[in-house]
């Protein structure tokens, strides 16, 4: 299994413009072959951050999920919000 975690860093003031498209990637990204979890979450003391986490069949269906219009859609809508690059970590889980 694959589990990613990340935080993006919003410009100050910007999540409204990000929620919008959040909310719309979600189900299609919980539609994606390979998705076992994904979600979101605003941080209470920064909310200027939104953390998400995932969990993936395998590194595969994970790299699928990167390639769809749908992530593309994502970022086309979200990215001019960002104020900095993505925080992201990818970890093989060893379900042993």
């Amino acid at each position: 299994m694959i589990v990613v975690i990340g935080n993006l860093l919003l410009q100050p003031g910007t999540f409204a413009k990000v929620e919008k498209p959040l909310l719309t990637l979600l189900p299609k990204s919980r539609a994606d072959a390979g998705c076992i979890s994904y979600e979101f979450a605003r941080d209470v003391e920064t909310p200027d951050i939104v953390r998400f986490t995932e969990r993936w069949q395998d590194m595969p269906t994970f790299e699928a999920h990167n390639a769809k219009q749908h992530m593309a859609d994502f970022q086309a809508a979200a990215g001019q919000y960002l104020a900095g690059a993505p925080d992201v970590a990818v970890y093989q889980v060893n379900e042993g």
